[in-house]
């Protein structure tokens, strides 16, 4: 099991930016996008990370490589796909309410495919107003995250 210590994302969500999200009232169609975020958006966050010609790269320390983008969410079924790459094991967990309530966690060996560097199935039972896919890495990691989206299952 992957433990980080010592690193929490901060509790404040940042000001709200143009992101493009989907919100609809009726059930959505499987397969559908409802957010999709470059990593280099000012939304998603990092605490252990540096972007670099439109990617989010580790520096090598232990911690939260991405975190964010506070989105709002309906209920539902969803998939995220993070694009990226990594030869280390490392964490994808989507939360809300500032990481007390977790929807779905999942530890990888190393990235998925050559295609994807994650994958995580979850499930909203109510609507969220802040949910957060988050990337945690160990030490030396060599992650680097290219974007990440969410479409409906």
């Amino acid at each position: 099991m992957l433990v980080v210590s010592g690193c929490k994302p901060s509790t404040q969500a940042p000001e709200e930016a143009a992101v493009s999200v989907s919100a609809p009232s009726a059930p959505t169609a499987s397969g559908k996008t409802v957010l999709e975020l470059a990593a280099a958006d000012p939304k998603v966050r990092t605490q252990v990370g540096v972007k670099e010609a439109g990617a989010l790269v580790s520096t090598g320390k232990a911690g939260v490589l991405a975190f964010g983008p506070y989105q709002p969410l309906p209920a539902g079924r969803y998939l995220v796909s993070l694009q990226g790459s990594a030869s280390k094991p490392f964490s994808l967990d989507v939360v809300s309410n500032i990481g007390k309530q977790v929807h779905g966690r999942k530890q990888f060996a190393a990235q998925e495919s050559a295609d994807t560097l994650a994958s995580l199935s979850f499930d909203l039972a109510a609507p969220v107003q802040n949910l957060e896919v988050r990337i945690l890495i160990p030490e030396g990691s060599d992650a680097k995250v290219v974007g990440y989206k969410i479409v409906t299952r």
